[in-house]
């Protein structure tokens, strides 16, 4: 990033976000209404293969690996009972430090949370200048995300809404490169930033209804074919 207007925007976006990041810890669990941190990702493996959720699970792997160091440590601290390993279930007297341990994990999902928001802001100017806008109208852009109420308080959470919106905004960059160019290796990238933004919080779908068809038909209309020569690698990269 070379640009530092956009740097110094991203780094307070970032600072923003991370501004009173330890409110209401150390505790056993998120106050937040459909906060991931911290037992969804503990409950994996078990959740995925024998239970269900009303969204996907993509962002608790996402988590789930972010808390392995941690987990490591805690194992290895007597925190942890590492017989609970690998499915860490919260009626299960696993954690032998209180909440600390537990306060750590919520820490860290809204530490993602926090740079996923700083990276949307850093899209935003990406997209805006790939829609041909000038570099002061994306700083513009990039500012005003920057300090969206919106996107500031999620930033502190470990909810979907960032996460997805990260991913969204990020396959909005890649169709409209796509459409600029076409192009096996913008097809791919479009079609697995879309199947990640899917996989975390299923209801975007919504978002393509529209954009989806009229990306097919732009590109069928340049290629001369019915079915354009990226369709199946955008296909591919979204199964």
């Amino acid at each position: 990033m070379r640009d530092r207007a956009l740097l110094a925007i991203v780094a307070g976006a970032l600072v923003l976000n991370l501004v009173g990041m330890d409110w209401g810890l150390p505790w056993g669990m998120s106050m937040s209404m459909d906060d991931v941190s911290p037992w969804k990702p503990l409950s994996l493996p078990w959740r995925w293969m024998e239970s269900w959720h009303k969204y996907p699970y993509l962002h608790w792997f996402v988590n789930l690996a972010a808390y392995l160091p941690v987990l490591g440590w805690a194992a290895a601290s007597g925190a942890l009972d590492a017989a609970c390993l690998p499915t860490i279930l919260p009626t299960e007297p696993c954690f032998r430090d209180g909440f600390r341990t537990l306060g750590i994990l919520i820490g860290v999902s809204r530490v993602i949370s926090a740079l996923m928001g700083a990276g949307i802001v850093a899209a935003v100017y990406a997209l805006a200048r790939a829609l041909r806008v000038e570099r002061s109208g994306a700083l513009i852009a990039a500012g005003f995300a920057a300090v969206s109420h919106a996107l500031v308080v999620y930033a502190h959470l470990g909810n979907l809404d960032v996460p997805v919106t990260f991913w969204f905004t990020l396959s909005l960059l890649a169709a409209v490169r796509l459409a600029d160019t076409g192009g096996r290796r913008e097809a791919l990238l479009f079609g697995a930033l879309a199947a990640a933004a899917l996989a975390t919080k299923d209801p975007i779908i919504g978002a393509y209804a529209l954009g989806g068809p009229l990306l097919w038909v732009l590109l069928a209309r340049r290629s001369g074919r019915p079915v354009p020569p990226e369709l199946p690698w955008l296909a591919a990269s979204l199964l």
